[in-house]
């Protein structure tokens, strides 16, 4: 069971009270053939809300179409356009078609505004269900009328002939029969080798398989090359606070003289005084020894 069946198959449904996204065409994406070449719709994709939207696209049948872009964000009155891919395949009318595709959006808050495209593309797998809305499409193949009249052709064959057969004996039935059965199988070869002809792998799906490769490296190039921005900046950012640090310490390098000789001339002031004093004690020791000498 595809993603979108178990969505479809039960939960609530959220009716979208502003409206949502408008989509053209609005209810089924219509493929006209032949389908034996790649066919491409056009998907438009409309944000009439005051608010910003994100989208992404699925389908239950992933490996029968290609879809571009898948996902993305909407402004408000921003519309986007997006092709829907239809790879080659043998196709039966009488099949039934049971191909969908579903739209599924949610509106995005103030803060997640304030995020990069990418940023929002990545916030998907945790986003809670009750904030997602989804929009469902039905695909509808038509043949062109080159195709239908190949395909209603055997038929109307075979139908004249039946009508054309008289009436004969049980032998000449029974060869008619057998003739009409031979001429069936040979029609049924001939159709089977045809359609085994048409290789789904063609040149062309190689083609545009290399060029969706492409553009997901460009993609993933685009987000390197960002990334390495932002790196540099914050590497530019390091290197100034490097600089003002290493002319701080330069500063701080060339200020220890200054203190050097403050301490240098606090320390001779200091030697004189010692000096001074010492001159003195000697001075006052010579007065007393000559005091006594006088009066002894």
């Amino acid at each position: 069971m595809s993603e979108i069946e178990k969505e479809a198959t039960g939960g609530t449904v959220l009716v979208d009270p502003l409206g949502g996204l408008l989509l053209d065409p609005p209810n089924e994406l219509k493929f006209r053939g032949p389908f034996d070449d790649y066919v491409t719709v056009s998907l438009m994709i409309k944000n009439p809300t005051e608010k910003r939207i994100a989208f992404k696209i699925k389908t239950t049948a992933p490996k029968r179409y290609c879809v571009k872009p898948n996902s993305g964000v909407l402004d408000s009155q921003q519309t986007m356009k997006v092709n829907v891919l239809l790879q080659p395949f043998n196709y039966d009318p009488n099949e039934k078609n049971k191909h969908k595709f579903m739209v599924q959006y949610m509106y995005l808050n103030e803060n997640e505004m304030q995020l990069s495209v990418s940023d929002i593309l990545n916030m998907w797998k945790d986003v809670q269900p009750t904030r997602l809305m989804d929009i469902k499409l039905k695909c509808v193949f038509e043949q062109s009328e080159s195709e239908q009249t190949r395909h209603d052709q055997p038929k109307s064959e075979k139908n004249l002939q039946s009508t054309q057969m008289p009436l004969q004996t049980k032998p000449e039935t029974r060869s008619q029969t057998n003739r009409a059965s031979n001429i069936e199988e040979n029609v049924n070869t001939k159709f089977e080798s045809v359609s085994s002809s048409i290789n789904p792998k063609s040149p062309i799906m190689n083609a545009n398989n290399n060029h969706s490769a492409r553009l997901d490296k460009n993609d993933n190039l685009a987000n390197e090359l960002i990334e390495i921005k932002q790196e540099n900046d914050l590497l530019k950012a390091e290197i100034n606070k490097l600089k003002e640090e290493e002319a701080r310490l330069r500063k701080l390098a060339l200020d220890p003289p200054r203190f050097n000789r403050q301490n240098n001339n606090s320390n001779e002031i200091l030697i004189d005084l010692l000096h001074n004093r010492s001159s003195i004690v000697i001075i006052v020791l010579l007065a007393i020894i000559f005091y006594l000498m006088l009066f002894r």
